[in-house]
């Protein structure tokens, strides 16, 4: 009876954990989607600027916010990689908490 208790302690535990990390994931994503746009506006305005003044001007604006995304995607990707830990913990406790199950119903 104590394999049940404790596979149903590290399940709640490893479920709190995935939540956790899902909601920390969709926060990053959410930073990073504002960046990710002004990085395409700059690019294009790159393409579009006419004369070498304007030009530089908008490789230098381009190149300040794609420092910015580049930060704002490392965060995701970090996040993504920590979701997709916790998710991998989340699956190995739901099966040994089959497993307690299994061997507690069966004579």
């Amino acid at each position: 009876m104590p394999d049940i208790g404790k596979a149903v302690q590290d399940l709640t535990k490893a479920a709190q954990d995935y939540g956790a990390a899902r909601q920390e994931e969709e926060a990053a994503q959410k930073d990073e989607d504002p960046e990710l746009a002004a990085m395409k506006a700059a690019s294009k305005a790159v393409m579009r600027a006419k004369g070498k003044e304007a030009t530089a001007a908008a490789g230098r604006e381009f190149h300040r916010v794609e420092a910015l995304w580049r930060a704002a995607n490392t965060r995701r990707k970090k996040a993504t990689l920590a979701r997709m830990l916790a998710e991998k913990k989340f699956r190995e406790k739901m099966r040994k908490f089959n497993e307690a199950m299994w061997a507690l119903m069966s004579p």
